[in-house]
């Protein structure tokens, strides 16, 4: 089971890593690697600081039609 962890662990993947830039109540900016800033509206925000680092994962549905 363990071994099912770790090695689905390390196939996944961050596909965009940033830093908190500052927050206040539920949004927060971040700063990508790019240096480009993303501001999000999240409870999640509440609970980060300046400094921290978030990385997001990217999960593609597939599309019925």
């Amino acid at each position: 089971m363990i071994l099912f962890l770790l090695i689905s662990c390390f196939l996944h993947r961050a596909n965009l890593v940033g830093i908190v830039d500052f927050t206040e109540g539920t949004e927060c900016a971040l700063e990508l690697r790019d240096g480009s800033i993303v501001v999000v509206t999240s409870s999640l925000c509440k609970s980060l600081k300046e400094g921290d680092q978030v990385q997001f994962y990217i999960r593609k549905n597939k599309v019925k039609q």
